[in-house]
């Protein structure tokens, strides 16, 4: 169906709406990266294997740890 992508998650504190993220990402062959350091390896890793990945706009960094960058020029 779909070609296997990583993505990059921070975890819920709700354990049914982790259950079922688990599983549809699972039937989608997404393979799910923490949002920290070593989910940015991993997700450097796979762009380098050819693979594709998922960056979503609901990540907010702590206060001082995020860097604004320009998104197609804006």
């Amino acid at each position: 169906m779909f070609d296997s992508s990583y993505c990059a998650v921070s975890p819920t504190q709700n354990k049914m709406v982790a259950r079922l993220d688990h599983q549809n990402k699972g039937q989608m062959n997404i393979t799910m990266a923490p949002a920290n350091r070593t989910g940015v390896r991993n997700l450097l890793k796979a762009l380098k294997r050819g693979q594709s990945i998922d960056i979503l706009p609901d990540q907010v960094p702590a206060i001082g740890k995020g860097v604004c960058a320009p998104f197609f020029g804006k």
